[in-house]
């Protein structure tokens, strides 16, 4: 049974020593960082898919969410409307 833990435990670590990060990832600690960060084309969109929700419920729901930084360390609360795309 030791074997077996033995096997598990190269092949967990042979797993971890290889996997890397994105290569498109940018660290913190890069001064591009900064500018990825703060630029409007690199916000994160969230998207999603209600279903059998009328016309009425689409205008009256609002959807509350919560904005952090990782530098500041700083929550923001804020509250927006429901959009509705045409695919």
């Amino acid at each position: 049974m030791k074997i077996y833990h033995f096997l598990f435990l190269l092949l967990a670590s042979m797993g971890l020593l290889f996997c890397n990060s994105p290569k498109h990832a940018i660290s913190i600690e890069e001064p591009d960082f900064n500018d990825h960060f703060f630029n409007k084309e690199n916000i994160p969109v969230v998207r999603g898919k209600i279903l059998n929700l009328s016309e009425e419920e689409v205008e009256s729901i609002q959807i509350s969410y919560a904005i952090s930084t990782p530098l500041q360390l700083l929550q923001i609360n804020k509250t927006g409307k429901l959009v509705r795309w045409n695919l």
